[in-house]
């Protein structure tokens, strides 16, 4: 399309050339572009000096960068921790967008022009530069959705607290089927002996490897067992025997005798051993009358050197007969049977009735991230002048049952969970029964830093468990 006279902008018509004469320091068909001082004109574009970029090269690139070649109107930076037309942009947790170089791509977690500013989600808001997570959310940036009952810990925000010790992980994902939560890694499990892996689900297999599909441990070569830690290996030992003979010597010595006959007899003695042994059978003298004395053989057996010596005792005149009898004595065991009443039902402490939505305020309640004192523990108290300031000394009280339940409702009871009749001061919620449903009951509570809810307390586990909750003694 021709250049007519009016599009001149900063310059002249030349009729005879039919063209523009620019003025000094413009160019370009119409006289519209001036390079200014940073860079000079070339075929009706503007060749920009070092540091310089733009169609006209008023743009001073920043932080290292020079004119982009793909696109002069703009600084190309070479730390992709920058971005901007002048690369006057810092990310601090985040880098150029390639789609668009003049903006930041914020890593997970940050938000901003910069990238510097926390982004809590959908499942919270920022309050002190520090995310407050919704119910059931947890994680600096509330991108932890609670499970199996767990609820954000207050010693530990970026995790959920697992009430049910059965469970671990930074989400209560991990089911410890064989163990327990490890009390000093709560993100994982603590297995019981004799078994492992992330949820306590396989055996230890010694030498071998665990099939998760068989379920048992595949040995390696050389061992079984079921922890495969028996050898195969077979050692055969064949015993050396070794008999010998005992040298056996017998000695009848007989002793003097009176004029009365006397007849004396003694049979061989058999010895059997390892050793040497040597038997000696010696009759004691008679009496005047005519007396019979018979030694019997006399068998030993030992592994050490033995000597076995019989010797038969003196005949006496008379036979004496002695008879001893067997004593029994019989005790009759006495028992004595002690009753102990049964301790009386402790009595249901009567609320006022929330009628506000709160955040309620103690002195005494769990303290919040924020500066605002408004967990859970303030709702009971605010409304419960009979309960014990002292939170730590809570303990259960009634369990709150279907045939109770009327009566707690009519008193706006306070109640809370109890584990071996302790308050989980952490973990736990406290707040008062306003409603009965077939399957539980109607629980109001107060969340830190936010209003007042019901929850329907009907099933489950932990804290939806109806029958973890006991009013407060």
């Amino acid at each position: 399309m021709s250049t007519t006279p009016a599009e001149c902008r900063h310059g002249r018509w030349d009729s005879h050339a039919h063209h523009c004469v620019c003025d000094n320091g413009w160019g370009g068909n119409h006289c519209d572009i001036n390079c200014g001082h940073h860079g000079h004109l070339s075929d009706n574009t503007c060749v920009c000096n070092p540091g310089y970029a733009g169609t006209t090269c008023d743009v001073q690139c920043q932080n290292g960068g020079i004119q982009s070649h793909s696109d002069p109107s703009r600084c190309y930076c070479s730390d992709n921790r920058w971005a901007g037309r002048a690369c006057e942009i810092h990310c601090i947790h985040g880098h150029q967008d390639e789609h668009d170089r003049t903006k930041c791509l914020c890593d997970w977690g940050w938000a901003g022009t910069h990238c510097d500013q926390i982004d809590c989600g959908h499942h919270g808001h920022l309050s002190d530069n520090k995310c407050v997570c919704n119910p059931g959310y947890a994680g600096t940036t509330c991108d932890v959705q609670c499970q199996n009952g767990g609820i954000q810990s207050h010693s530990d925000p970026s995790r959920c607290y697992c009430s049910d010790n059965r469970w671990a992980g930074r989400a209560c994902e991990i089911h410890c089927i064989h163990g327990h939560q490890d009390e000093h890694d709560r993100t994982k499990c603590l297995c019981d002996w004799d078994w492992a892996g992330t949820h306590c689900d396989q055996i230890e297999c010694t030498h071998g490897r665990w099939d998760s599909n068989a379920h048992l441990c595949v040995c390696d070569l050389g061992w079984d067992g079921r922890h495969c830690n028996h050898s195969t290996t077979t050692t055969t030992t064949r015993a050396t025997t070794t008999t010998s003979k005992a040298t056996t010597t017998s000695t009848t010595t007989p002793m003097p005798t009176t004029p009365a006959a006397t007849t004396t007899t003694t049979r061989a003695t058999t010895t059997t051993s390892k050793a040497t042994t040597t038997s000696t059978t010696t009759p004691m003298p008679t009496t005047p009358a005519a007396t019979t004395t018979t030694t019997r053989a006399t068998t030993t057996t030992s592994k050490a050197t033995t000597t076995s010596t019989t010797t038969p005792m003196p005949t006496t005149p008379a036979a004496t007969t002695t008879t001893t009898r067997a004593t029994t004595t019989t005790s009759k065991a006495t028992t004595t049977s002690t009753t102990t009443p049964m301790p009386t039902t402790p009595a249901v402490p009567t609320c006022s009735k929330v009628n506000g939505t709160g955040p309620f305020t103690h002195s005494n309640a769990t303290a919040c991230h924020t500066a605002e004192k408004g967990s859970h523990e303030a709702l009971v108290l605010y409304h419960c002048y009979t309960v014990s300031t002292n939170t730590s000394s809570w303990h259960a009280g009634q369990q709150v049952t279907p045939k109770n339940c009327v009566d707690m409702m009519s008193k706006n009871a306070a109640v809370a969970t109890f584990v071996n009749s302790q308050y989980i001061r952490d973990g736990g919620l406290s707040g008062l029964v306003v409603g009965c449903l077939t399957e539980g009951f109607q629980l109001t509570v107060q969340g830190c830093g936010f209003g007042v809810i019901t929850l329907n307390i009907t099933g489950g586990i932990n804290l939806f468990d109806p029958l973890n909750y006991y009013t407060i003694q």
